[in-house]
């Protein structure tokens, strides 16, 4: 029946209304853009009504053109519909506005999203490749290209025109009356003003429908009930705190305050981050990961089983050696004033009391000219006596190796002696005793110790004397080591 808003039989249109001049005449028959100045009219037998426009305008003024017509830019739906169309346009028109955009849906983290202005489902679609693909940012609107592919367009571009006029009625999203599925219609494509670009009144979340950019909607508020108040499915990185999380801030980052199992960054929350080189959720020491996040072992730090100590370094003699063991003779740790420490306190082992177990020879006089000579397997014990004494030996070094002559008051380890101003000297010289080097207080307390890397082999001679030359030092044992030998 004509005018029961249902197209049926011989009826080109029914818009259900009696009025006569709005696209749809009372007999139900098209008047379809009459004295519009369209370029072309063209009606499909399924009774839909088209007409393109050359003059150009921009998307908006487009839109409002179809709309003040009784219709709406063109919302294609299928290829016969778009091919149907394209046969309208008008001649050298490359570009042709349509009812897309994406103003509802531009600012998110999927990309564009064009809907129609018409609300209906999106059914078919014939993007040029590539497209959409929002050039420089602001291509919000859709248009025909050339060849008849469909493109995103900046809004403010001048192009003719698609308008539509249904058969049966419609509605239009921006047009200022509320119709059909809209929940809402205040005359513009605007969002944030309490009814968004697609005739959604807002906020959308919440409102039991799921649009493209929402994971669920369930109608309320709630946080922890599956589907939480941002319309994001209940979990760890949606952004909203829910039971069983100390945080949530919307990203799988870690090191960021909130790392990626929504627990506090922190050593023991089980996330490795930042400095830390390993996590394994607790703060038990020795299980493979101390409480400071490190891996159990000797230098990290934590004092775990096997360990006298750890100061979180290797460094060896400043207490606690490389080893993890309290700075000591016998902790197998060769430090300032040991030359071997080889763990026990045996003899005849080769090292006891961390000295080497070498034969002391007693110093010959005169030892001024010649020099006496000393083998490297040697220590000798010598006197600066009477008063300005000078004691000299001669030794056999190696090109390139590193040796380290030393005084001791006492045995090895020791420089202390009845005459508390003891003070020796160590003087270095070639064969023919021109001078090399020498040391005063460079070993324990006032002993001496000289280094020196020789570059060429042979005879050297080492001179002792008392600092000052004004005392004697009764008692002194010189040591040799060559720091890089290997033994043989």
């Amino acid at each position: 029946m004509c005018g029961d808003a249902t197209r049926e039989g011989t009826e080109e249109c029914d818009d259900g209304n009696g009025n006569n001049g709005d696209g749809c005449e009372t007999d139900c028959t098209f008047t379809c853009a009459s004295g519009t100045g369209a370029y072309a009219v063209g009606v499909r037998p399924s009774g839909e009504c088209y007409a393109t426009f050359s003059t150009a305008r921009n998307w908006a003024g487009a839109f409002q053109t179809c709309v003040d017509l009784g219709g709406h830019l063109v919302v294609i739906s299928s290829l016969a519909e778009r091919q149907f169309v394209l046969t309208l346009r008008p001649p050298n028109a490359t570009r042709m506005w349509m009812g897309l955009h994406d103003f509802a849906y531009e600012a998110n983290t999927v990309g564009s999203i064009f809907m129609p202005i018409t609300r209906e489902a999106l059914t078919y679609q014939a993007w040029t490749t590539g497209e959409p693909n929002q050039y420089g940012g602001n291509e919000d609107c859709a248009e025909f290209y050339s060849g008849g592919a469909w493109n995103d367009q900046g809004c403010s571009t001048s192009s003719p025109f698609a308008c539509e006029f249904p058969a049966t009625p419609f509605s239009v999203c921006g047009d200022g009356n509320q119709a059909g599925s809209e929940e809402c219609d205040d005359g513009n494509l605007a969002n944030g003003d309490g009814c968004n670009a697609i005739c959604d009144a807002e906020p959308t979340c919440g409102n039991s429908r799921v649009n493209p950019l929402e994971q669920c909607d369930d109608g309320n508020t709630l946080n922890g009930d599956g589907c939480d108040n941002n319309c994001t499915l209940t979990g760890c990185g949606n952004g909203v705190v829910t039971q069983g999380e100390q945080c949530d801030d919307g990203n799988a980052v870690n090191g960021d305050g909130c790392d990626s199992n929504c627990t506090l960054t922190a050593c023991g929350n089980g996330i490795p981050a930042g400095n830390e080189r390993c996590d394994d959720g607790n703060t038990v020491d020795g299980d493979g990961c101390d409480n400071n996040c490190t891996a159990t072992g000797c230098g990290n730090g934590v004092l775990t089983s096997g360990e006298e100590c750890d100061d979180g370094n290797l460094v060896d003699g400043d207490g606690c050696d490389g080893n993890c063991t309290l700075t000591a003779c016998g902790n197998q740790v060769v430090t300032p004033g040991e030359e071997c420490d080889d763990g026990n306190d045996a003899t005849g082992d080769g090292c006891s009391d961390c000295a080497l177990e070498l034969e002391i020879v007693q110093e010959l006089e005169p030892n001024e000219t010649p020099p006496m000579p000393v083998g490297m397997d040697l220590r000798v014990r010598g006197y600066v006596e009477p008063v300005g004494d000078v004691d000299n030996y001669i030794f056999q070094l190696e090109a390139g190796h590193l040796y380290l002559f030393e005084t001791w008051l006492g045995t090895v380890g020791e420089c202390a002696s009845q005459q508390d101003s003891a003070d020796t000297v160590l003087t270095l010289f070639t064969a023919d005793l021109a001078y090399l080097a020498e040391d005063d207080d460079g070993g324990l307390n006032t002993c001496s110790a000289l280094s020196w890397q020789p570059a060429a082999s042979g005879d050297y001679v080492l001179q002792v004397t008392e600092s000052n030359q004004d005392q004697m030092v009764l008692g002194y044992l010189l040591t040799l080591r060559c720091l890089d030998c290997v033994p043989e």
